[in-house]
């Protein structure tokens, strides 16, 4: 199944410091002290700025409210996501690539290997997107299943 997803920057590689600065007023004005306490682990290393190749770098959330942390370079993305869907317990490492098709247009993709409490991978989700701004990425994801986790349920 696919669906789409509009991602907001939460925090820049530089931004990072000043949320730890006001926890407290973030964490009400946000009303979802899971997620911020997300957001403070994901900002506890900050970003090198020598790992934003595609100028996209940073702590971003969708509209589940699921956030993620993305490097960048080399024509390669590396980070964190933490789902609040589901029965994630932790964030999971995710990678994938991106384009820089204009000054201003990066074209990605990253994918999820998704992991129970039995460290076994039971299926991934993907994400192709593009961000036309700093602040925005437009994406749509697509998951797989293998039949045998299915067959198990």
């Amino acid at each position: 199944m696919n669906i789409y997803y509009r991602w907001q920057l939460l925090m820049t590689i530089d931004t990072c410091f000043e949320v730890r600065q006001r926890k407290v007023a973030y964490a009400v004005e946000q009303s979802s002290i899971g997620t911020f306490i997300q957001w403070m682990k994901m900002c506890e290393n900050p970003i090198d700025p020598s790992q934003n190749g595609c100028l996209r770098a940073g702590v971003w959330k969708n509209d589940l409210n699921s956030v993620m942390q993305i490097t960048s370079s080399y024509g390669q993305i590396r980070g964190f996501y933490c789902s609040v869907v589901g029965q994630a317990t932790s964030s999971y490492m995710l990678s994938g690539r991106y384009l820089v098709g204009t000054p201003n247009t990066v074209i990605m993709g990253w994918t999820v290997a998704w992991q129970n409490f039995k460290m076994k991978t039971e299926s991934s989700t993907s994400w192709s997107a593009i961000s036309y701004t700093g602040d925005v990425i437009e994406s749509v994801s697509s998951d797989v299943i293998p039949d045998s986790a299915l067959e198990r349920r």
